[in-house]
């Protein structure tokens, strides 16, 4: 077993989590939960797999990372979300890496779903992040939402090459919510760096979206769900270029 430790915010992660902490076990002895209020089984599933649980205040997704990262036991990280399940190929894996250069950052492909349904096309194909490294070299940065590791200038970028299946969504109804509420948080996001609004990117742009997600990058070949994929994204970045509107010209409009 290398010296892992595996890092994980959650929130009402109960659905989820006891398959996600279940396909890491055999990787780790050091598993930290950094828990921001659930009111559901989550707590109770992370102590039946001795979990270290931190409670923290909520400032953002790149705060919180970073909280749990800074109380691994071990200076390696597999830093993923609740609804990250590493396949069972992804972990044989990790176990063979030599983990000697701290500089080393571990790039992994994701096969995305949304409930048990496979996304082989359209938005959520070809996606691939950053989500092995070393504590000592990198941490994530602070943005709120969509928050990213950081690449230092001699860092050494390497892919795995099994997958990390994300069960982004566990129904339409979650993904239409969360589609509302990063579209919400980016646009507070780009309005405290003064970015720009306009017409095209309020109401061409999302169009456009969906019908290069749908037709040119065959989300259709999905059946229903792609037609869902591709029109859910578009109405993220409507919400975002509409709340965007909203907060520069000081409407008092909530979403």
């Amino acid at each position: 077993m290398n010296n892992i430790s595996v890092v994980i915010i959650t929130k009402n992660e109960g659905h989820i989590l006891e398959r996600t902490l279940q396909s890491i076990k055999s990787l780790t002895d050091d598993i930290v939960i950094g828990d921001n209020g659930s009111t559901d089984n989550t707590l109770e599933i992370a102590k039946a797999f001795n979990a270290n649980i931190i409670q923290y205040n909520w400032q953002g997704f790149g705060h919180a990372k970073n909280i749990v990262v800074k109380a691994a036991k071990y200076n390696w990280v597999l830093a993923i979300d609740a609804d990250e399940v590493p396949s069972v190929a992804l972990v044989e894996e990790m176990k063979l890496l030599t983990l000697q250069n701290e500089n080393e950052i571990f790039i992994i492909k994701f096969q995305n779903f949304i409930g048990n349904r496979k996304l082989r096309f359209g938005t959520w194909t070809n996606v691939s992040k950053m989500r092995l490294f070393n504590k000592n070299f990198t941490s994530w940065d602070d943005k709120p939402v969509h928050e990213s590791i950081i690449k230092p200038v001699n860092t050494k970028l390497i892919h795995l090459k099994n997958v990390l299946n994300h069960y982004c969504h566990k129904d339409i109804m979650e993904y239409a919510e969360k589609m509302t509420f990063y579209g919400n948080e980016m646009a507070h996001r780009y309005f405290e760096k003064g970015k720009s609004h306009s017409f095209f990117k309020q109401y061409i742009y999302p169009i456009f979206l969906f019908f290069y997600n749908y037709i040119f990058r065959l989300g259709f070949l999905d059946g229903s769900i792609g037609y869902v994929a591709a029109y859910l994204y578009s109405y993220y970045v409507f919400i975002k270029y509409n709340r965007l509107y909203e907060l520069k010209n000081n409407k008092d409009i909530k979403i």
